[in-house]
């Protein structure tokens, strides 16, 4: 993957790529027993709330009639309380069919949520749609027999449900929340030196990925402009520097000194093991410092440049000068 990136100050224009993992939040989706039989009335959940910030990026749920419904995201003043309720978006959903239903948001549509929200719902004809089970224990919804809210306003949902109080709608929300990712590698710091010579490729045996992932970004430090392509590279034996795979590679061309940082437009899958690399056709740009003891090599280095995915190499050569290098290079990595 080939890219031409150019510098705004010391930070790169960046591509940035969206990574999240989903789940439902809401109530076990099936065929239940009863319906709503009149309009208007609008419910929330109390005791089921999205576990962190994200978006809503669809719904899912079972139908067991048609027409339309508003489908709600609630923001309760207190955890458990049904007063002063602030409704945060709605999907009106035009449901044209019965059984399990999947409804899923434009990117523009999606609804911004944080740790507490609630999911809701508002009946807008005679004649439910959502099926629930019910009985007559304590109340577990927040409920308005007659709201008609409005995206931003604050109401009480707080009228008594008079008949099986005890309610389990089949409704919940596809809730999509950032996966935590780590970064791989060192600090990316302006470091004493860089490598004057031309041509040269290392792999940083230290730099492991802990499992099979993907990478995001990655940041290094430049020390002068220049161009260096990034790399994954695959040990065929762990600590051995023989027969290793170039298996990923992101070329990088910099005008200007200073911090770069790339968010990756597709991320780059990796395996437990695989290391990263780098490689420059001309002088190096990366900077470096060297640590004790003097004589230790941390890279398999290869006096080569031009390298291509998929193919094996044996990046086997002795430094000269510095062995004991740390890069400020480091990729971000998300485990799947």
């Amino acid at each position: 993957m080939s890219l031409l990136l150019q510098t705004l100050g010391l930070i790169l224009v960046t591509m940035v790529a969206n990574s999240t993992q989903q789940e439902l939040i809401g109530r076990k989706i099936g065929n239940r027993h009863f319906l709503d039989t009149r309009r208007g009335p609008a419910y929330t959940e109390k005791d089921v709330s999205f576990p962190s910030s994200g978006q809503v990026i669809g719904w899912k749920y079972f139908s067991k009639g048609t027409g339309i419904i508003d489908l709600q995201v609630w923001r309760p003043d207190r955890a458990g309380r049904c007063t002063s309720m602030k409704l945060i978006g709605t999907t009106r959903v035009n449901v044209q069919g019965t059984g399990t239903r999947t409804f899923m948001l434009a990117e523009n549509k999606r609804i911004s949520v944080q740790a507490g929200d609630v999911v809701g719902w508002n009946i807008l004809q005679d004649g439910g749609i959502i099926p629930f089970s019910g009985s007559s224990g304590s109340q577990n919804l927040c409920y308005q027999q007659y709201a008609k809210p409005t995206v931003s306003r604050t109401y009480d949902l707080d009228d008594r449900i008079s008949f099986n109080r005890r309610r389990f709608y089949s409704i919940a929300a596809i809730f999509a929340s950032p996966q935590s990712s780590q970064a791989i590698g060192f600090a990316t710091t302006n470091r004493s030196y860089r490598d004057g010579a031309s041509a040269l490729t290392f792999v940083d045996k230290r730099a492991s990925f802990p499992s099979d992932g993907e990478i995001t970004k990655w940041e290094f430090y430049a020390k002068v402009s220049g161009k260096v392509y990034l790399q994954i590279w695959r040990p065929a034996t762990s600590g051995s520097c023989s027969n290793m795979q170039v298996v990923e590679d992101t070329i990088l061309k910099v005008n200007k000194a200073g911090l770069v940082k790339y968010t990756l437009k597709t991320p780059l899958q990796v395996k437990a093991g695989d290391l990263i690399g780098w490689s420059h056709p001309g002088e190096g740009i990366i900077a470096y410092s060297t640590e004790s003891p003097s004589n230790t090599q941390n890279q398999c280095f290869g006096r080569f440049a031009s390298t291509t995915v998929g193919r094996t190499y044996n990046p086997t050569d002795t430094m000269s000068y510095r062995t004991n290098r740390m890069y400020s290079v480091k990729a971000y990595f998300r485990a799947l």
